[in-house]
């Protein structure tokens, strides 16, 4: 069973991103409470501390284990031969020869990652189904691959149900060491780990999600809406860097490929051909991005997540705390960059003791918590401040205007100078604050019937929640001109006081 969401499209910024991290935060906390993900000091930590495998600062009393925290997302990616370019997500390498003769639809396809803070587990590289034998030879590729990437196909090149389960599987197997399962099923798990997932639908199948958590204590829980591209890792700098280096291996591949066509003719690439090129650049791809040198990335990636404030949530809005340069891969001032990455890994890894008097290591039992993917998505919803609020009046404005607005912009490009050209006229345009102004008095002043009419019939905008999703769209029709607002406004007016003095209190 999916969970049908309606989701406004518009990415919030910092300062409302940290704004809302705050909430999310304290809830996401206190389910890793629940789960033992944030960990607590052993309570006779004290009498003995070098019996203990643990080792703890005196300091600290709970540390968030960070290793068992997940992301996966995926990447769509399409390379264009049509227009004699290989474009890999939204980059360009040149490709002068237009040899290619794969057909259209393998052109598109997604890449998906799963990946914590200190590695990636593995690479999905999901290709347009086609006909019959594709799937048999894609899984013929996959022992050519020698990096963990694992191939599939869908009709659409996207991700789907059928292939979440597989990736859920896949997940299952490599987190088997990290949950502490020593049976092959996976399903004697005594540490629970922590899949963040944005709110796409087909991450949110409620049986799936809630019988890995029960089985295999695999946990999924949602992301910040319309945050992805502040909060998520894969995107905030994973992703970015992935797309660089397969750019670079696209570009080095077009050279080659156009290096051969000056001699022979001959060669030309079919569709088996044109998968296993892909395939190997995605693995090389992968192998380049796990180098050593590259390693810092990935606990980088994790800070406007949350993973290294402080446990107590003192920083949580604190704008400073946002690690706002994304993609920046050069040598310089590296001594500085791998100290600061060691610092944030300190926080989040609980360091352990070896030596013949330790006899002492933490009783990890499993933990039945109860567990619901809507309640998990539901904490991702952004509660509206203010100015979202007003964003979201200043997007349903503009939507009744459109006609008008574009009016107007045939008319700025114009030559102005020429004074045979009239400029265009707000008469009949109700701004934003405007709405907003209206809005309020109607609800101080004015019975349901007459709110309910007000936005539906002569506004003509949307119902929203307090998240901003979109619960009830306006009727079909005509936007009322701007005397009939004013007309409204004089019957209330008739039924109460002076409308200068409720204008004055608003």
């Amino acid at each position: 069973m999916k969970l049908h969401t309606q989701v406004s499209q518009r990415d919030i910024n910092e300062p409302e991103f940290v704004d809302v991290r705050a909430s999310w935060l304290k809830i996401e906390r206190d389910e890793r409470r629940k789960l033992e993900i944030i960990v607590k000091r052993p309570v006779s930590y004290n009498d003995n501390p070098a019996h203990w495998d643990e080792i703890w600062p005196d300091d600290v009393e709970e540390i968030w284990d960070a290793e068992r925290e997940l992301n996966e997302d995926e990447i769509p990616f399409t390379c264009d031969t049509k227009a004699k370019q290989i474009v890999s997500f939204g980059e360009v390498a040149r490709n002068i020869k237009d040899k290619i003769s794969y057909v259209g639809k393998y052109r598109q396809g997604t890449l998906a990652l799963v990946m914590n803070f200190k590695t990636i587990l593995f690479f999905i590289l999901i290709f347009k189904k086609g006909g019959v034998g594709v799937t048999e030879a894609l899984n013929k590729l996959v022992g050519t691959a020698y990096a963990p990437v694992y191939l599939f196909c869908s009709e659409s090149g996207n991700m789907t149900l059928p292939l979440w389960i597989k990736t859920m599987i896949l997940i299952q197997n490599a987190t088997k060491q990290l949950r502490g399962c020593r049976q092959s099923h996976g399903r004697d798990w005594t540490k629970a780990v922590v899949l963040n997932i944005d709110n796409y639908g087909v991450h949110l199948n409620s049986n799936l999600a809630e019988s890995y958590a029960q089985l295999h204590g695999i946990f999924l829980r949602c992301l910040i809406r319309n945050c992805s591209h502040i909060q998520q890792p894969i995107d905030q700098h994973v992703g970015k860097y992935f797309k660089s280096i397969l750019k670079k291996l696209l570009s080095k591949f077009s050279y080659l490929y156009e290096t051969i066509c000056q001699f022979s003719d001959e060669i030309d690439i079919n569709l088996s051909k044109w998968r296993q090129i892909v395939v190997r650049l995605v693995v090389k791809g992968s192998q380049i991005f796990q180098r050593t040198q590259n390693m810092y990335i990935l606990p980088l990636s994790w800070v406007n997540f949350g993973l290294y404030l402080p446990l107590d949530g003192s920083k949580d809005k604190d704008l400073d705390t946002l690690h706002k340069n994304t993609i920046c891969h050069s040598d310089l001032n590296k001594q500085a960059r791998q100290r600061e990455v060691k610092l944030l890994m300190n926080k989040v890894i609980i360091s352990k003791r070896t030596g013949s008097n330790v006899i002492i290591s933490r009783d990890w039992t499993p933990v039945r918590v109860p567990y619901s993917i809507a309640e998990a998505s539901k904490n991702s919803h952004i509660q509206q401040s203010k100015d979202i609020i007003v964003n979201n009046l200043r997007e349903d404005s503009l939507e009744n205007h459109r006609t008008d607005f574009n009016r107007m912009n045939e008319i700025f490009r114009k030559d102005l100078s020429d004074l045979n050209i009239e400029l265009p006229t707000f008469n009949g345009i109700i701004r934003p604050v405007d709405v907003h102004c209206l809005i309020k008095l109607y609800k101080k002043y004015a019975s349901l019937t007459m709110i309910h009419d007000l936005r539906f019939n002569k506004l003509c905008l949307p119902t929203r929640d307090s998240t901003g999703l979109i619960i009830r769209l306006p009727s079909l029709g005509i936007f009322l001109f701007y005397i009939s607002i004013i007309k409204n406004i004089f019957m209330i007016h008739l039924y109460h006081c002076n409308l200068q003095q409720v204008a004055t209190k608003i």
